[in-house]
């Protein structure tokens, strides 16, 4: 929005006629249309590109990505030193455990066969129809997992002896 901002023509008192009197009518409508949508749009870029992070938020959360081999500490008292500090006592395999990095690498699973199966987009515009059509293929993709599951039946056994023989026999015959 660096472009400069139309301005109304300045016009002499004396050449006002009806058709003059309409046009600067006109320039003002457009004029405040223009302000309009450039407060949406300067109001759509800070929703988008600034989240709504509050200090009081941020003292719930911590941190589970996992430093590299080489990671080196950042300034004092940041949340990442921490873990840096629960790395080098512990061990990563440690760490991921008290962390609890085991969800989060099932979620990013979860999401890469969502999106390997359906696509990485949606079709609907609508929010609602949006939560309506994730729910439907979370529904797809829970059903395909449950097709896909191996049925166990526990098979009583006589004795291991007779098993045996019998799987010699079949083996045998062929």
């Amino acid at each position: 929005m660096d472009s400069p901002k139309p301005q109304l023509p300045i016009i002499n008192p004396t050449d006002h006629t009806p058709l003059v009197d309409v046009l600067l009518e006109l320039l003002a409508w457009q004029q405040k249309q223009i302000e309009a949508l450039e407060q949406k749009i300067l109001k759509l870029k800070g929703e988008t590109t600034k989240p709504d992070i509050k200090p009081s938020k941020m003292d719930k959360t911590r941190l589970v990505v996992p430093p590299r081999e080489n990671a080196v500490p950042w300034e004092k008292d940041h949340p990442r030193n921490a873990v840096l500090e629960q790395v080098a006592q512990g061990g990563m395999a440690e760490w991921k455990k008290e962390s609890g990095y085991h969800r989060r690498s099932i979620t990013e699973n979860a999401i890469y066969r969502l999106k390997q199966l359906f696509g990485d987009s949606l079709a609907s515009r609508l929010i609602e129809t949006q939560v309506t059509e994730v729910h439907t293929r979370i529904a797809a993709l829970n059903i395909m997992t449950y097709l896909g599951m191996p049925v166990s039946v526990q098979v009583p056994v006589q004795n291991q002896q007779s098993v045996c023989e019998k799987t010699r026999r079949s083996m045998s015959k062929r």
